[in-house]
């Protein structure tokens, strides 16, 4: 998969503009393969720091302005737009799905346990698991040090203390998803990702400040199985803010449901009470703004319920190898992205890719044409009849 530097830019103004190959390439990347995205791509790299954390996210941010009577006349926990998601990331005009952003959406407490929720870009520091575990999980250990932490890029301080996050996966009819796979990954209270820094650690190490880290080699990672009420547990600690606010990336996958690549905010930090003061009547609304439960001075708990949506499709009834009277067809499904590609060597059509309008339907349909001698050869599986820009293939 192309590496996405080419699709985000920031100009002058400190805007982004986009090219569409970033968005499907993303898409498709959370529903197959994360480790896909190469992590010095900008469009990863743009989750790293506060500046461009704050540009991708402007539209959220500022969709909290809902909340404010001086802007809107609209009070926090009411609905200005009934029913709608409100999008997590709106890069100029549309969010990750390609959907319109549209103008001001509020979401009330009613809504927040039952909408699903939106994908987020993830950052740089994605790493496949090659273990997961049960319902319950250590993603990093707690270390006894000072009770906060100075936080030498913003100057705030912050708690220093063990998190305990209880989660549970639902439908948007709220019954639970079993089974289903969660991968979390996060910074350590320094901004450690392991052994990889971050702007955080970098201040630290330069103010003397960065101890050693007892997760050098896996940072905090844990990878576990939803069970069968669709719960599960990590031990963990309070995340430190290298850039974005203090967050946990949540991956969750399952049978039937659509991929899902998150953030869950930590309400408490300062930069809630700061920089994003004037919003944050509306943002402590929002699903994935998350306040910690205070046990004691070193104990913190979070509960959170993660709203995914259902696939349009079973995966399951495609995934493996095909025969095609010439050869193979590997075929890859998650129930949303589709791929299927000729092997061990192209023979017609090459591949073809996109998306599950239903279970034999694949919408946005692009083929990989094969070239010989200088032309293009015929494309087509059953009435595909030309490549690429294919729009629709029935199956």
């Amino acid at each position: 998969m192309r590496a996405l530097n080419a699709w985000l830019i920031s100009n002058s103004c400190g805007a982004l503009e986009v090219g569409e190959t970033w968005r499907s390439e993303l898409l498709t990347a959370i529903g197959f393969d994360l480790s896909s995205l190469s992590p010095h791509s900008a469009l990863l790299q743009s989750q790293v720091t506060e500046e461009l954390w704050l540009a991708t996210h402007e539209r959220w941010v500022e969709r909290a302005s809902c909340g404010g009577a001086e802007r809107s006349g609209v009070t926090p926990r009411k609905e200005r737009t009934q029913g709608m998601a409100v999008h997590p990331v709106c890069v100029n005009s549309a969010g990750l799905d390609g959907r319109d952003c549209g103008g001001t959406k509020c979401m009330s407490s009613n809504m927040r346990d039952a909408e699903p929720w939106e994908n987020d870009i993830p950052s740089p520091f994605y790493a496949a698991s090659t273990h997961v575990g049960a319902s319950e999980a250590t993603a990093c250990g707690f270390v006894a040090l000072p009770a906060a932490i100075r936080n030498p890029l913003s100057g705030s301080s912050y708690a220093n203390a063990n998190m305990v996050l209880y989660g549970r996966v639902v439908n948007s009819q709220a019954r639970p998803v079993p089974r289903a796979t969660v991968e979390i990954w996060h910074a350590d209270q320094y901004g450690r990702f392991g052994e990889i820094a971050t702007p955080l650690a970098e201040a630290h190490r330069a103010a003397g400040s960065l101890p050693k880290s007892e997760r050098s080699e896996t940072g905090c990672r844990a990878a576990l199985t939803t069970d069968d009420h669709g719960r599960f547990s990590v031990r963990t600690v309070l995340p430190g803010r290298y850039g974005p606010p203090q967050h946990v990336e949540l991956r969750v996958t399952a049978e039937g449901i659509t991929p899902l690549v998150t953030k869950i905010y930590v309400g408490d930090d300062p930069f809630f009470e700061t920089t994003l003061r004037e919003n944050i009547a509306s943002l402590r609304v929002e699903q994935r703004v998350v306040f910690p439960t205070v046990v004691d001075a070193t104990n913190r708990t979070v509960n959170v319920t993660v709203v995914v949506r259902p696939s349009n499709a079973d995966g399951r009834q495609f995934r493996g190898a095909w025969s095609d009277g010439r050869g193979f067809v590997d075929v890859a499904s998650n129930g949303v992205h589709f791929l299927a590609v000729e092997v061990p060597t192209p023979r017609r059509w090459g591949s073809i890719g996109g998306e599950h309008d239903d279970a034999f339907t694949i919408r946005n349909a692009s083929a990989t044409p094969i070239v010989s001698s200088g032309l293009t050869a015929r494309c087509g599986v059953a009435s595909i009849d030309s490549c690429p820009g294919i729009d629709t293939y029935v199956l």
